[in-house]
């Protein structure tokens, strides 16, 4: 595959049009391969959905729930499995099982497209953390309405549409949620010894970009 690649490559060297052929490949497979990492963690979680005592007890492996409400258990030492074949750590394996059983169990529909390597994993994998806290019945109201709007629009202009759309099914989920990303931000200033003061902020990744590219006059030590 890597020497056709080459070759197709260098046919296009100087050629646009063949250029942009080749960039289409590589976007499409590229969403593909990303799919098939997701549909083969949802069948690893498949085959370590047993246990030999389920009882448990002491250095016994037991099932538990990785991901939200309509997931199923699984062995908790499966994502260890995965560390090797993804080149990855434990928790990312985990996060990978745990994702792709949230979009196969709770989002049928952008299940689908995940099967049919329509869209981006990384897609799949935001939209089933964005909805994690939805209800089955609330969740299945959304990819309902929202999974054919993934790749039609641009992705910002996407997560904007997700957000209406949670707002509009639910409103007291939506209101809850917002309370809770509310508490976890948090702005303060410690001094040390030597008199310099230290600005903490703590928030969702989009804010804390937006406040360092900020041009901030010099800190006073006060917060207003």
């Amino acid at each position: 595959m890597g020497d056709m690649f080459e070759e197709r490559l260098e046919a296009a060297l100087g050629d646009r049009r063949a250029l942009a052929d080749l960039a289409a490949r590589a976007e499409q497979q590229s969403k593909r391969w990303g799919c098939r990492k997701l549909v083969v963690a949802a069948a690893w979680a498949d085959a370590h959905s047993e246990v030999d005592h389920l009882e448990g007890g002491v250095l016994v492996e037991r099932l538990i729930k990785i991901g939200p409400v309509g997931t199923p258990p699984v062995a908790e030492f499966a994502p260890e499995g995965l560390i090797g074949p993804y080149g990855t750590s434990t928790a990312s394996a985990r996060s990978w099982m745990s994702d792709a059983l949230t979009v196969r169990h709770r989002l049928p529909r952008l299940w689908e497209r995940v099967q049919a390597g329509e869209i981006h994993a990384w897609q799949a994998r935001k939209i089933a953390n964005l909805t994690a806290h939805l209800s089955i019945a609330i969740v299945g109201m959304v990819d309902e309405q929202t999974a054919g709007w993934v790749t039609q629009l641009p992705w910002q202009t996407f997560l904007k549409n997700l957000d209406a759309t949670m707002l509009e099914v639910d409103e007291t989920s939506y209101r809850e949620r917002e309370k809770i990303i509310a508490a976890k931000r948090e702005v303060r200033a410690t001094q040390s010894e030597d008199g310099l003061r230290t600005l903490i902020a703590r928030g969702e990744a989009g804010d804390v970009a937006m406040l360092l590219a900020l041009d901030f006059p010099p800190f006073d030590g006060h917060l207003t």
